[in-house]
């Protein structure tokens, strides 16, 4: 015991050695992190004091010494310590700054610009400068102001150096476009150099000075080329070409320096000049050279998206989210409404491609480090919307159901390893998808209702089928969802019943909406059955057989009987006692006999619980209540529509005879199996059947039978309240001594 209490004594610090090392490593990460990010911040402010400096302190390891204060000089009386210097605020001195190096620079340089073109107006008002001589002129002052804006980068003047290279940059733009809008002095083609070597110009000084601000200038300024030169005439490989180029250019300059907001406005501006155009000029035989610069496009912000990733070349994944869900978004519209009449049989592959190319990247980002994590989900996201897009450009009618309650089955059988809440969304999502579409279109479908088979009055048809199929897709995802072996054991435990409600209603459903009503519940029967096996094995499965049981139990007392007499369909009905009425009425009190026993199991939310022996104690009253049904509109049903009933002078009085004895063995033989079986809902529904069955002959039948019926009426229920008292006599001590037995269990159960 010695030798094994020191091996655990050694294996528990060596356990805590590695908890100390991790919590190490975990903080040089942070700090390597944080310093990534922070190095734009630091080069704005280059000089902090000490104080403003923030400090990250490391974990202490275990059996370091606590870090003390350093001490005081001795011979020295505190008020005559050194004098520390009083501390800036942070929040001051970063609103100082902020103010003074960064606004009031950008606020000069737009004073500076706004001034010099105003000086350029007054004197082309005058008529001091020609325009030739204006637009040198600009260009000079421009180059002069980028030169100048280096300068101070060398001279470490940052926020200065930004506001003059901007204004310089501007200036250039503001002189090619006077040259060409305003004096005409170069052609559309001088121009379109002039305006690609200002914006290669500003890109380079951007890149080359860390300069962001710069470059959204220059990039807007490349962007709004197209627009500045448009002649009105339709140049769709120019244009098409030239975004291409600049795209690529500012995505290269937003990899080198993780500007994700160059990738933000580069996508967002070749989309609005691709869609204006579209809206201008798009025609069909432009087709295919359309659909190939929309393909270029979007492999080339995605190509981006994911180099990015994998060098970490961001600093703000949420805007390369952005970016990838608009491009996916993009592409697979434009490419559908482009190529959907030309390549219809084509659309469900193409979706599926897409789909598999997300899943691709998505496996490929797998393993990098945790700034992935988000565009990674995003990929496979996007990868499940278009896959489940592809069912309905592929197929037509109940295949699309089919194919998404298919989709819907692997999906969540996907969900058992993994914890991801948006797979099970989906799942779930496609499964209701298809299930809707099944309910809402096909059921309008006259060629899916045709009949395949026909047997007396039962017939089946590819609609049946269908919900029939999607049912056990439904039931499949259920038995998958089950098996989970994620840690979501709520949420996961939630779908699946919810999917087994799903499947169920379905099946239920297609067999009440096509078949007669009996053999729509021997249908339901049937299922009732199945769930019940499976509960003997599962006890999970127990709720289902016993909502079941309940749900047909009602259905046949309430849509088989009641509603049945009501409407006049029992007249259809044939045969006295072995017809589907009565033989549909014993099996459902069958039925809920056979589930009652799995009722008194079902497991209890709390100790002591009366839950499972009320289910049990209903289902025994359901059993009853079936019965009394069953032979009551069998009964009338007989005296109405049978051809025996012509023997009889007066049907309708033989048939409240018939009622009467009916109810008189009946309550006597519940009264009977309630003593036996010591079932107390029982006796006492035969007590209530005792008591409709008094009313009933002496208000009904003594007033309106003749003689020879009354006394049949009387001597039966005589007879029969006879043997109930003979009964209660001989077996109420059973019931004394079952009360007082349970009351002793229970009170021995309290005793401490």
């Amino acid at each position: 015991m010695s030798a094994q209490q020191s091996g655990n004594e050694e294996l528990a610090e060596l356990r805590d050695a590695c908890a100390q090392l991790q919590k190490q490593l975990d903080f040089l990460r942070i700090r390597i992190t944080r310093l990534e990010a922070g190095t734009r911040e630091a080069e704005r402010a280059p000089y902090k004091t000490q104080d403003e400096v923030p400090t990250l302190q490391p974990p202490m390891v275990a059996g370091e010494p606590t870090p003390r204060t350093p001490p005081t000089v001795a011979g020295l009386p505190p008020m005559a310590q050194p004098a520390r210097a009083e501390p800036v605020s942070a929040t001051e001195s970063n609103l100082e700054q902020r103010i003074g190096g960064t606004w009031l620079n950008r606020v000069g340089a737009i004073v500076l610009f706004l001034a010099a073109a105003f000086f350029v107006k007054y004197a082309f008002d005058q008529g001091w400068i020609s325009p030739s001589t204006r637009v040198i002129l600009g260009g000079i002052a421009g180059t002069l102001l980028v030169v100048l804006g280096e300068y101070c980068l060398l001279r470490k003047m940052r926020m200065f150096a930004i506001g003059v290279l901007g204004c310089g940059v501007g200036i250039l733009y503001l002189s090619v476009y006077a040259a060409h809008e305003f004096y005409q002095l170069v052609s559309p083609s001088a121009a379109f150099v002039f305006y690609i070597v200002v914006t290669s110009l500003g890109g380079a000084v951007a890149v080359h000075g860390q300069v962001l601000p710069v470059a959204i200038l220059a990039l807007i300024g490349g962007l709004a080329t197209p627009v500045l030169l448009s002649t009105g005439q339709n140049q769709q490989v120019a244009l098409m070409t030239y975004l291409l180029v600049l795209d690529c250019g500012f995505l290269v300059c937003a990899l080198l320096r993780r500007w994700d907001v160059i990738r933000l406005i580069a996508w967002l501006g070749t989309a609005i000049l691709f869609g204006v155009w579209a809206l201008r000029f798009y025609d069909v035989p432009a087709m295919w050279r359309t659909a190939g610069f929309v393909f270029a496009a979007y492999a080339l912000f995605h190509a981006e998206a994911v180099l990015a990733l994998r060098r970490q070349a961001l600093t703000r994944p949420h805007i390369v989210s952005i970016i990838v869900h608009a491009n996916n978004v993009a592409f697979f519209a434009a490419i559908y409404v482009l190529l959907r009449e030309a390549l219809p049989q084509w659309m469900g592959l193409f979706a599926v491609l897409c789909a598999g190319l997300q899943w691709l990247i998505a496996w490929r980002l797998c393993g990098f480090a945790p700034l992935t994590a988000s565009v990674r989900t995003h990929f496979w996201i996007d990868g499940a919307g278009m896959l489940a897009l592809a069912a309905p450009l592929q197929f037509d009618r109940y295949l699309v159901s089919l194919s998404w309650a298919v989709q819907a089955v692997v999906t969540l059988w996907f969900c058992r390893r993994t914890q991801a809440l948006w797979l099970r969304v989906k799942g779930l999502g496609i499964l209701v998808a298809a299930s809707v579409h099944l309910i809402v279109f096909e059921c309008k479908d006259e060629a899916l209702q045709t009949t395949l088979v026909s047997v007396g009055h039962w017939h089946l048809s590819w609609l049946i089928l269908c919900f029939v199929f999607v049912g056990a897709c439904a039931y499949a995802a259920a038995a998958a969802m089950s098996q989970s072996r994620s840690q979501r054991r709520e949420e996961d435990a939630s779908a699946t019943g919810f999917m087994v409600v799903l499947g169920t209603a379905l099946v239920l459903g297609i067999f009440a909406y096509s078949w007669e009503r009996y053999l729509a519940t021997w249908w339901w029967l049937g299922l009732g059955v199945l769930w019940w096996l499976v509960a003997l094995r599962v006890a999970s499965a127990r709720v289902v057989a016993v909502v079941l049981a309940f749900t047909i139990t009602v259905k046949f007392l309430s849509w088989d009987t009641l509603l049945a007499s009501t409407s006049d369909a029992w007249s259809e009905i044939r045969g006295l006692i072995l017809n589907r009425a009565v033989v549909t009425g014993v099996l459902v009190a069958a039925f809920a006999a056979m589930v009652r026993s799995i009722a008194s199991r079902l497991p209890t939310a709390v100790e002591g619980d009366e839950a499972p022996a009320s289910l049990s104690r209903l289902f025994v009253l359901l059993v009853a209540l079936t019965i009394a049904g069953t032979g009551t509109f069998e009964v009338v049903r007989s005296f109405r529509f049978e051809p025996f009933s012509e023997r009889f002078a007066d049907p309708q009085f033989a048939m409240h005879v018939a009622l009467s004895v009916f109810w008189s063995v009946l309550a006597t033989v519940l009264l009977a199996v309630g003593f036996i079986r010591r079932i107390g809902p029982l006796r006492y529904f035969a007590l209530a059947l005792y008591a409709v069955t008094l009313v009933k002959v002496f208000f009904v039948d003594l007033a309106h039978l003749e003689m020879v019926h009354r006394v049949i009426s009387f001597a039966v229920l005589g007879v029969m309240l006879l043997a109930a008292s003979l009964l209660y006599q001989k077996l109420s001590s059973r019931l004394t001594r079952a009360a007082t037995s349970a009351a002793l269990r229970e009170h021995r159960s309290r005793a401490p």
